[in-house]
């Protein structure tokens, strides 16, 4: 019988090798670098405990499990615990028989009590997903930069070079800070995360102005800019960065991957690249990034100290009202006074209603979205509701960085 449970340090070795069986496909290197991630990642990974590791056992052999990965998240200005899934697997041997939704059923209970507001997962199968509560979320940008002729020199006057992962560390985490506070889905790098990824800091490079250390960029091989990061006014530096990577990538590359870095466009643009936006695959397949929101009212209550600070500053800063949320995950009413944004549990007669499925409140707390557009009653949209949902739920930027994914 299927015992699920949490992973205690005896099952760790047997836990690794079922996630490096079922991700592998029968690559003996590739199976033994899984199984060592699985193990330093159990021991090392500054947010996670074995608890988070939940795996489904029979006589002693884990024939099934899910890793769940805590990450802190930014959005505009608060922070809100994530979930995140890897390692979702089945021994082959032991598959169709229900083990894995077992597991992750115990999974989902599992990420609620932990107190995570919201999970994240990548994958191909959404339909196996949906059924459980994720919702597909196809936002986040990204571009290829087109290298067709040689890479003409960048209007920054300072220098490029790598980066000393001692000495600018600490340089380096304030621009991350300043790049990704205001946006939604970015991790909250604390000193324990940079710590735990060191490893990866031989591939940032960083652009240093009068001595200071202005912007960084952490790219693949020259293959894939993976994250960028600049001070406010440091969009040539940044520019300069990737101009670096395109004088360095590998002979005969002549697509380069750049995540995110819409405001570096028309920079790019002046160093004789063409740049493509990605969107959706031509067969229509959708994106692998899926969201399940596990806990709305407490998700909610992170978000209505910056809701309240929005509205105080807002053209409708003095409105008074109450703004219900109907939603795929639960109603919530908030009530606008005083400049200032509270929960209320089943207020009377609400000013404005919005409607909104699972995925669209996914999108509103990730700023994806127009809150108007989920107005139920159109007359209720008038010029100061439309600036009260503006405050409550603004348009925001959508990034997470391939080096955090799972």
């Amino acid at each position: 019988m299927l015992e699920v449970r949490a992973a205690t340090e005896a099952d760790l070795e047997s836990a690794a090798e079922c996630i490096g069986e079922a991700f592998a496909s029968g690559d003996d290197a590739q199976y033994d670098t899984i199984r060592q991630e699985v193990l330093h990642a159990a021991h090392d990974d500054p947010f996670l405990s074995l608890d988070d590791l939940r795996v489904g056992v029979i006589d002693g052999v884990v024939v099934s499990t899910v890793a769940v990965m805590p990450r802190p998240i930014h959005v505009d200005g608060s922070i809100l615990s994530m979930g995140g899934l890897a390692g979702v697997c089945t021994r082959e041997s032991h598959r169709h028989h229900g083990y894995n939704t077992a597991v992750l059923r115990d999974t989902i209970q599992y990420i609620e009590d932990s107190g995570h507001d919201i999970s994240l997962l990548y994958t191909g199968i959404h339909g196996y997903y949906e059924r459980l509560g994720w919702r597909s979320f196809e936002h986040g940008v990204a571009h290829d930069i087109i290298v067709s002729g040689d890479v003409a020199a960048p209007a920054f006057r300072g220098s490029v070079r790598p980066m000393h992962a001692t000495d600018d560390l600490a340089a380096v985490r304030e621009i991350y800070d300043v790049t990704n506070r205001d946006k939604a889905g970015p991790v909250a790098r604390n000193a324990a995360y940079w710590t735990y990824h060191s490893d990866r800091l031989a591939s940032y490079h960083v652009a240093v102005a009068d001595r200071r250390v202005v912007a960084y960029l952490h790219d693949t091989d020259g293959k894939r800019i993976e994250e960028i990061g600049y001070l406010p006014g440091a969009e040539d530096a940044a520019v300069a960065l990737v101009a670096d990577v395109l004088q360095r990538a590998t002979a005969g590359i002549e697509r380069v991957y750049l995540r995110d870095g819409e405001a570096l466009l028309a920079g790019i643009a002046e160093l004789g690249c063409d740049v493509e936006q990605l969107g959706a695959d031509s067969d229509g397949r959708r994106g692998p990034t899926m969201y399940c929101i596990m806990r709305p009212a407490p998700l909610l209550d992170k978000l209505l100290p910056r809701m309240s600070e929005r509205l105080a500053a807002s053209p409708a800063g003095d409105w008074s009202g109450v703004v219900r949320v109907q939603s795929g995950v639960g109603n919530v009413d908030l009530k606008c006074a005083d400049a200032s944004v509270t929960r209320v549990p089943d207020a009377d007669a609400p000013s404005i209603t919005l409607h909104a499925t699972h995925t669209q409140t996914i999108e509103l707390v990730f700023g994806q979205i127009d809150a108007a557009s989920l107005v139920t009653n159109a007359a209720d949209l008038t010029e100061d509701a439309a600036a009260v949902l503006q405050a409550l739920c603004p348009r925001l930027a959508y990034r997470y960085y391939g080096p955090d994914m799972f």
